[in-house]
């Protein structure tokens, strides 16, 4: 009777000691789970973060080129009005500005006339370089065919050659 008491209190003491363990893994467990919704809000305000952050960004970006659009826009304008400024200084009379502009339309259409013979040149080169490929091609085509009929007669020449060999091992055997 002793030992079973012994048994039963044993069993107790593993019962209680078990129970407590569960208990306290459950509070474990309790105390992760409500640290992982912590950090999912916490992750999820975050995002939210991050969006409107995101968001911020594309429009300071949209902004940006706008901006930039307009300065170019801006920088272009005063560059004519300089321009415009320059020339108004530049000429003591309408006579004078009207010869720099006839000087300015002759080298002009000096370098329209250059670039209008070198386009001819180019072109030229270009129809004497395809003339020369086309001869090419004819030659890579003949030469070709050439090779093809060549390669056929080896092997009809191949072939006789063969059967004279093997008539002539043939004979070779009959005088054995």
């Amino acid at each position: 009777r002793r030992g079973l008491l012994q048994s039963k209190a044993q069993v107790e003491i593993a019962f209680s000691d078990i129970s407590e363990k569960q208990k306290q893994e459950n509070e474990r467990r309790g105390t992760a789970d409500e640290d992982m919704r912590k950090i999912e809000r916490l992750v999820a305000d975050k995002h939210k973060d991050l969006k409107e952050a995101e968001n911020r960004y594309q429009v300071a970006l949209r902004a940006e080129l706008a901006l930039n659009l307009e300065i170019t826009s801006k920088e272009h304008r005063l560059t004519q009005l300089y321009a415009k400024q320059g020339r108004s200084t530049q000429f003591r009379n309408k006579k004078e500005r009207d010869a720099a502009l006839t000087n300015e339309i002759k080298l002009l259409k000096a370098d329209v006339s250059r670039s209008r013979k070198s386009i001819q040149e180019l072109e030229a080169e270009i129809k004497k370089l395809q003339k020369e490929i086309s001869t090419k091609k004819e030659d890579i085509e003949d030469k070709t065919k050439n090779q093809s009929s060549q390669q056929k007669k080896l092997s009809e020449e191949k072939e006789k050659y063969l059967k004279i060999k093997e008539r002539r091992d043939e004979l070779s055997n009959l005088r054995k």
